[in-house]
């Protein structure tokens, strides 16, 4: 089985926001659901979802900031 590897990856799986979040990836479709992640960047097969990784950056350096500002 490829490992991929997300510190270069111009896409990511649900598998590999997962691993960057640190949370389950049954969580990341359940915020896909509630739409607190950003939305897919495209659906390349029925099973297989990718995001842009600078998407997901940026959705994580929001959640970052909103941390800090409400302390």
């Amino acid at each position: 089985m490829e490992q991929s590897n997300t510190s270069t990856a111009k896409y990511l799986r649900a598998k590999d926001i997962a691993q960057l979040l640190g949370i389950a990836e049954i969580t990341v479709w359940k915020w896909v659901a509630k739409e607190k992640l950003p939305k897919r960047h495209a659906k390349l097969s029925p099973k297989c979802t990718v995001w842009l990784r600078s998407d997901i950056e940026d959705y994580m350096d929001s959640v970052a900031l909103d941390e800090v500002s409400n302390g």
